[in-house]
């Protein structure tokens, strides 16, 4: 998840309305300094995530053209 997915899952959970807009500022700015300080590690589990991700993809190509091996 990144830093704009995790404002959007948390406003959606949010009520919205005046008393709650100053502290959906803090939020993000929360979220802001957290993406921050662990970017990199986020980013290594992100390409990770993705290399796997390709792997399954060629695996099920592979199961498509050849059929399923045991």
């Amino acid at each position: 998840m990144n830093r704009e997915q995790a404002k959007a899952t948390i406003r959606s959970r949010v009520v919205v309305n005046a008393q709650h807009i100053k502290s959906l500022h803090s939020v993000d700015e929360v979220i802001d300094q957290l993406c921050d300080e662990h970017e990199d590690r986020m980013r290594e589990k992100d390409l990770k995530v993705e290399w796997l991700q390709e792997c399954i993809d060629k695996r099920n190509e592979f199961d498509k053209k050849y059929g399923e091996q045991p």
